[in-house]
């Protein structure tokens, strides 16, 4: 048996004695058909999907001819949400992917106002009208006599929605019109100042609740709609209703029936029509 060596007083860290063995290279692992290392491809991006992350810059600068599909324009800037925005030589924007008509032609769609001007998109309309009133409730007794005052102006939400760079281009000439910027300020201090225009108005829902003009208030927008590709423009708007003659106020004395309150030329009672006393035939 071989004898450990003394350790000197002197001595470093202990290290192990150099191998004397050959160092053997392991061999690289490969697939039998595996060919020399490639890295992986970039993902295929079609110009439209480029077209929805922005990237402007793929397609030229602004003012660069492009032909893209069936449309054939100049590059012009926009601060429309997708790229790149084309101009055609009549004037109408487009836009890669963003595709539709500017104009709906269905009527519950669209407001046109005055002479024909209607509202680019899809439009949505809510209405409230009521009419003022008054409780006069005496002590000590159930119930209270009400007094009316007549109508009051109707109150008008509106939503529109875009999803194309043309509708965003009308949509900007619209707000102009319904929103200018004189209507809260007078030029000078010795004009008078300018209120809001009062626009006649067309959609089956204003016919319904009988307005005929309104006055916008209140506009904003462009929000992310839904789909995230589409933006909506809201507005606020106020029917237009002179006040009349003071003959409106009125309070009710005892409950009235129908029959006594409709014209039995225009809407006979069913027992006076003899089309409505038996079963259809």
């Amino acid at each position: 048996m071989s004898q450990r060596p003394p350790i000197s007083p002197n001595a470093g860290p202990y290290q192990s004695p150099p191998s004397t063995q050959p160092t053997q290279q392991r061999p690289p692992i490969q697939s039998p058909n595996a060919g020399p290392y490639q890295s992986p491809p970039r993902p295929v991006v079609s110009q439209q999907q480029q077209a929805f992350t922005g990237q402007r810059s793929v397609y030229g600068n602004v003012g660069d001819q492009i032909s893209f599909g069936s449309v054939n324009g100049v590059i012009v800037s926009s601060d429309f949400w997708g790229a790149p925005v084309i101009q055609a030589p009549d004037g109408t924007l487009s836009c890669p992917g963003f595709t539709g008509p500017t104009y709906s032609d269905r009527v519950w769609d669209y407001i046109v106002f005055g002479p024909g001007l209607k509202t680019p998109g899809i439009c949505e309309i809510s209405i409230e009208k009521k009419r003022d009133h008054q409780k006069k409730k005496s002590a000590g007794t159930d119930g209270a006599r009400v007094t009316f005052h007549g109508m009051t102006c109707g109150e008008i939400d509106i939503k529109i929605t875009l999803w194309t760079p043309e509708q965003f281009r009308q949509i900007g000439i619209l707000w102009e019109l319904l929103f200018p910027h004189n209507a809260s300020s007078p030029p000078n201090k010795s004009s008078k100042p300018v209120f809001p225009p009062a626009f006649p108005v067309s959609h089956p829902l204003f016919a319904k609740h009988k307005i005929n003009a309104v006055q916008f208030v209140h506009g904003n927008g462009p929000i992310r709609g839904n789909p995230e590709r589409a933006r909506i423009f809201e507005m606020k708007a106020v029917e237009f209703l002179p006040p009349g003659n003071k003959n409106t106020t009125s309070t009710a004395k005892a409950v009235q029936t129908v029959t006594s309150v409709l014209d039995p030329k225009t809407h006979p009672a069913p027992g006076n029509n003899p089309a409505n006393t038996s079963p259809r035939k």
